[in-house]
């Protein structure tokens, strides 16, 4: 099974928490969200994630580079804007057309 994670938001709600960090890296209980999220995802049987990426993509990158423990084959999709959910409502089609664009890390 695939899965997607969007992870390009510029996390304005959380106000000055994430200026100095992505919320995909924010930690919870001592691990960042994303580290937590990919946990669950191979926990429950998926074997590759695309994370979509945009703001702070390049801190995301080097973390997931940096070794974190990925137990799944994770691919990165960088976005020249911001994603809205709903235009992941298809995201077959989505990965289709950005194909080109999926690297790994």
């Amino acid at each position: 099974m695939q899965a997607v994670v969007m992870a390009g938001g510029a996390g304005t709600r959380l106000g000055p928490v994430t200026t100095p960090v992505p919320t995909a890296l924010l930690p919870i209980v001592g691990q960042p969200m994303l580290g937590q999220v990919v946990d669950l995802l191979a926990r429950h049987g998926i074997h590759r994630c695309v994370v979509s990426l945009q703001h702070q993509a390049s801190m995301i990158l080097k973390y997931c580079n940096d070794g974190s423990g990925q137990r799944i084959d994770l691919r990165f999709l960088t976005e020249p804007k911001p994603l809205e959910p709903s235009d992941v409502a298809d995201t077959q089609a989505l990965m289709r057309r950005r194909a080109s664009a999926i690297e790994r890390a």
